[in-house]
């Protein structure tokens, strides 16, 4: 009896193993294309484009094939190559950090509660049920995933629960607790859902 539960651990084992060796090349593979395509390596590759250009652009142009034709001028086509590369990391850099910025904090967000979408979300939001995806739970400020900021916590019904600050999905400031009937409960300073 325990030499078959050994042989089936020695098969679990060897099982694993062999899934390893077959799942190996696949995960290098998306390793990779993750580290490809990660923003710091798009940067990387841009910048050192960027210093090529300016090493190259300082040798002037020495036939008319090396200049665009603009109206009634020339212009050399290091320029506008060196423009356009200074326009894309403009823009790359407008996507990565000024948009998401003016995301959260002009335009509120929403999410179903408790989804993947949410983690690491900063900004305003509107989180609804996940049951039936249309009751309004929670509305106000999440930052890195978390409820923390001013907001309005409603049940299921729609009422009020509570409105003002919160820390980490905990009341946690100043702020007003009510009563199913719409009625102050407690108004003041919470600290981690405490009065």
């Amino acid at each position: 009896m325990s030499s078959f539960g050994n042989s089936g651990g020695a098969f679990r084992s060897f099982a694993n193993k062999m899934g390893r060796i077959v799942t190996a090349p696949i995960d290098a593979a998306r390793r990779k294309a993750q580290r490809e395509a990660s923003p710091s390596s798009i940067m990387s590759r841009m910048s050192e484009d960027i210093r090529s250009e300016v090493k190259g652009a300082k040798a002037k142009p020495t036939s008319l094939d090396q200049y665009f034709v603009v109206g009634k001028r020339y212009v050399a086509k290091k320029v506008i190559y060196f423009v356009s590369l200074i326009l894309i990391v403009l823009i790359a850099l407008f996507i990565m950090f000024v948009w998401p910025w003016i995301v959260s904090t002009f335009f509120t967000k929403t999410f179903v509660i408790n989804t993947e979408k949410m983690q690491g979300y900063s900004g305003k939001v509107r989180l609804l049920d996940s049951q039936t995806e249309d009751i309004l739970l929670f509305e106000g400020r999440m930052e890195e995933g978390r409820i923390t900021g001013p907001g309005i916590l409603y049940d299921y019904s729609g009422n009020k629960v509570y409105q003002g600050d919160f820390l980490m999905e905990l009341y946690d400031g100043n702020g007003e607790l009510f009563f199913t009937n719409g009625k102050t409960k407690y108004k003041g300073t919470f600290a981690s859902n405490k009065y």
